[in-house]
């Protein structure tokens, strides 16, 4: 485990310990990463093992979370944040009790679990592929609890007859977004504790957030991470000059080897070595500053209580004064509120110099926060490695990676056609056909389309057997070495996929 300065002579992990049943990975692309179900992204705690997994290994220690925080109408401050958990802890997992503003143990322990499902298990039963339906659809937490006073809905859905209650039997399915998803809810305000991390007031949000990651044939998506957060305000207070953010702790290549960069243009914020990048950029959001700090305890490292974390989210120090222009943030004459604003490649502008052991924070604009408001924050992790490259190229390559994921989240579109943000609520069929049918050793799939397009052989309990991708008009299929029996193909995905049964002979 990485070494994590404290303020005491030994760190000491929060109490609570997340069971692996709370922790589950993206693992659809080349960016495999993991995330908790109290909200701590990439790394599984309490020993924050597991961390993110790229091609080459590059990312041998990551870990994210949300911060936020905002003042009550009598000017006092309210922050939830979290880093290692070393302190205490700031956030649980759970939805909350609407009238209350808070989580109870129960809540907590139900709702420890991340939901992870695939765009092909909600094609393949939309299209009734399954005799027996699986878990990730049955147990989809589409509505809150009724006994607990939770808010109804809950996970998206899609409300097959419009009863507004999710029940797989009338048809209802998970709403994801991309190829693969990952939906937990979290909230600030478990019953019984007190903020530990930051030791900041409670402020009664509820943060319900859907990880999704896309599978196509495309260099930038298939190195990212998409984040879709709702934040809700469950508490009867009304958080004015609120500001949310996105800490970070991304080792590229050592813990001590990190320099770390932002553009204010293109709302990210990046950490680089010789020919590694990561970072991340707010998609749906104007990012009004960035943030570094250092692993130590001085003014300009590791905050200490809430007034630090706000801080650090508003561009200032631990003593209260802005980030300024100029060698490492600190004590110029010129306030700025994007650090390290240069270009690496070439060397111009202002750079993060000697590389150390730092954290970054990239925050959104100042909002106010009404009760029962949902605010959403869209954001991704993207990634660049090329041995071979000079050094410092990946920064360049990484900021195009980036620039294609805005385009591709804006327009709802990926090179592959197919949408970003959601799964279609109902499917188009094309004209498909299969000859002969029943089948002893080979069949012909017939379609109205010209487009490659994927197939897939299941059997009658839904396990997908084999697949591959159609060519033209028609393809032929062989299926000798399947046992006799009843089958379905399914080719195509989202509002392009249909399905029909075939019947193999001996």
């Amino acid at each position: 485990m990485k070494k994590i300065l404290s303020l005491a002579a030994s760190a000491v992990l929060a109490t609570s310990v997340v069971a692996q049943s709370s922790f589950e990975r993206l693992d659809i692309n080349h960016f495999n990463a993991g995330f908790n179900a109290a909200g701590d992204q990439l790394s599984l705690i309490p020993n924050f093992t597991n961390n993110v997994i790229t091609p080459y290994n590059q990312v041998p220690f990551s870990i994210g979370n949300l911060w936020i925080g905002g003042y009550d109408q009598g000017g006092q401050l309210h922050v939830a944040a979290q880093t290692y958990r070393q302190n205490g802890t700031d956030f649980w997992a759970g939805a909350m009790d609407t009238s209350l503003a808070v989580s109870s143990g129960f809540q907590t322990n139900f709702y420890n679990k991340v939901w992870k499902i695939n765009k092909t298990t909600v094609d393949s039963f939309r299209l009734g592929l399954f005799t027996v339906v699986p878990a990730s659809i049955t147990t989809w937490p589409g509505n809150g609890s009724v006994a607990n006073n939770e808010g109804h809905l809950l996970a998206p859905y899609v409300d097959v007859n419009g009863d507004g209650m999710y029940n797989y039997l009338d048809g209802d399915y998970p709403k994801i977004r991309g190829d693969q998803s990952l939906f937990f809810v979290y909230n600030d305000s478990l019953d019984t504790q007190d903020h530990g991390e930051t030791g900041g007031r409670r402020m009664g949000v509820e943060i319900r957030c859907l990880a999704y990651a896309v599978n196509c044939n495309d260099s930038a998506l298939a190195n990212t991470i998409f984040l879709h957060f709702d934040i809700i305000n469950r508490s009867s207070t009304t958080y004015d000059s609120t500001v949310a953010g996105l800490w970070t702790d991304l080792d590229v290549g050592t813990s001590f080897n990190n320099n770390v960069g932002s553009d204010s243009l293109q709302n990210d914020f990046y950490y680089y070595s010789n020919y590694f990048a990561v970072g991340a950029i707010f998609l749906n959001r104007t990012m009004t500053s960035t943030m570094n700090y250092n692993n130590d305890f001085s003014v300009t490292g590791n905050p200490v209580g809430s007034a630090n974390y706000y801080g650090y989210m508003r561009g200032r120090w631990k003593d209260g004064t802005s980030l300024t222009y100029g060698g490492n943030g600190y004590g110029g004459t010129s306030n700025t509120s994007y650090c390290y604003t240069g270009n690496p490649f070439s060397g111009t502008g202002w750079n993060s110099g000697t590389p150390v052991d730092r954290r970054m924070l990239g925050s959104i604009a100042p909002f106010t926060l009404q009760p029962g408001e949902i605010y959403s924050v869209d954001m991704a992790y993207v990634a660049c490695y090329d041995p071979t490259s000079t050094l410092n190229l990946c920064v360049p390559n990484l900021k195009q990676r980036m620039q294609s994921i805005r385009n591709y989240y804006t327009n709802d579109l990926t090179p592959c056609g197919d949408n970003i943000t959601s799964v279609p609520d109902a499917a188009v069929n094309s004209f498909t056909n299969i000859f002969p049918n029943p089948v002893s050793s080979s069949f012909t799939l017939h379609t109205s389309s010209l487009q490659t397009q994927p197939y897939f052989i299941f059997d009658l309990t839904g396990r997908q057997l084999t697949g591959g991708t159609t060519s033209g008009n028609e393809t032929h299929i062989d299926v000798e070495g399947l046992p006799a029996g009843i089958y379905f193909l399914r080719t195509g995905e989202g509002a392009h996929a249909s399905a029909m049964k075939f019947v193999k002979t001996e």
